[in-house]
């Protein structure tokens, strides 16, 4: 995150966007990426956002694209989906740059919804497919040429290994000649050396003439869905930090795993098949190609296989991207990630015939 902001600052920001009266300013600690705070006025309740230029290149281009995005839906598919209304400035702009150059964005706060981070029950596996499978139907009617790219490299697989193959001779370092260490980087380095000869890794998805770019999410994760506890339904989609230009697949691959993963080491068939009952349960299926269709499990392996990447490049970098609690916590996730793949590759059979029933 940013560092910490002064009230003065935020109640300039908040006359920007024109919300009267703040009374209270709150900061929000969900999410590792933007300072996010929550602004109580005489009449309503804000989102107030700056978006972390460490980790976009462009902020500008990030508020732009999620109001895109939102304006989109919510004008034209406002009986189906809603996402929460990026707000415009005084002058009509939909972010505020202050006087250091931070871009900031303000947003309807959303009411009655919860996250969750991980899930043992089916209906809420179901309610991230629908929801996420109703977002790429609104979505597709977007022409994706008109949307910033705004994380350069962002699920590029060949670059994440890339990445890995710059920095892994620090893997000695990293372990300080602790046994454990050693033995678990040791292992994260062996099971990149046999996954990426995998042929679902070795097909480059940038090159592969069968895949077509779309309009996506990005980060479809179950702690990016916001549910109705009492109605046991998704409300709606937040974080769209990451939307732009990509493969669907890559949605697709990342729901999976978030609903199947729940933060262990194994595959949960159970979650998978109710977030695909639940994604084509949507019109969006009949968008996806012969080929996208059958490539669902390579969806959820090879983004499995890039978070552990990430995870493991991170750790050797010095923890660089990722907010960790303690130094080798990305080790942990990385080799947790490799575990869970390597579980995977057993169900391979049965999570391919568990998509096939629920494709339309």
């Amino acid at each position: 995150m940013i560092d910490t902001v002064d009230d003065d600052l935020l109640s300039y920001i908040a006359r920007q966007y024109a919300i009267p009266r703040v009374s209270q300013i709150i900061p929000v600690s969900s999410g590792n990426i933007n300072s996010t705070f929550l602004l109580q006025s005489a009449a309503e309740k804000i989102i107030l956002q700056q978006i972390n230029h460490y980790v976009f290149p462009e902020p500008k281009h990030v508020a732009e694209n999620s109001y895109r995005v939102s304006y989109h839906i919510n004008k034209y598919y406002a009986g189906s989906l809603w996402v929460p209304k990026i707000l415009l400035s005084v002058d009509q702009r939909c972010y505020v740059e202050d006087e250091q150059g931070g871009i900031w964005r303000a947003q309807q706060y959303v009411r009655d919804g919860v996250t969750c981070s991980s899930t043992e029950k089916k209906w809420p596996a179901f309610e991230l497919g629908r929801l996420l499978g109703i977002f790429h139907d609104a979505v597709s009617t977007l022409p994706v040429e008109e949307m910033y790219e705004v994380l350069p490299g962002f699920h590029d697989l060949p670059g994440y290994l890339g990445l890995y193959d710059k920095v892994k001779h620090r893997r000695d370092e990293q372990a300080s000649g602790t046994a454990g260490l050693q033995s678990k980087t040791d292992a994260c380095c062996a099971l990149i050396a046999s996954f990426r000869t995998n042929e679902l890794v070795v097909d480059d998805w940038q090159h592969n003439p069968n895949m077509r770019t779309r309009v996506i999410h990005g980060d479809p994760k179950l702690s990016n869905v916001l549910f109705s506890e009492k109605k046991r339904k998704a409300v709606t989609l937040i974080d769209l930090d990451t939307v732009g230009a990509g493969f669907i697949l890559t949605d697709i691959g990342d729901m999976l795993r978030s609903v199947a993963q729940n933060g262990k080491d194994r595959c949960d068939i159970s979650l998978i098949e109710a977030a695909l009952a639940g994604y084509f349960s949507t019109s969006q299926a009949v968008h996806l190609t012969e080929y996208e269709k059958k490539s669902i499990y390579a969806a959820l392996f090879r983004i499995s296989f890039e978070l552990g990447v990430r995870f493991f490049t991170d750790y050797l970098s010095g923890n660089i991207y990722f907010s960790v609690e303690y130094p080798e916590q990305s080790l942990d996730r990385a080799f947790t990630q490799f575990t869970f793949l390597e579980h995977i590759e057993t169900l391979q059979e049965t999570l391919v015939e568990t998509a096939n029933r629920q494709i339309k």
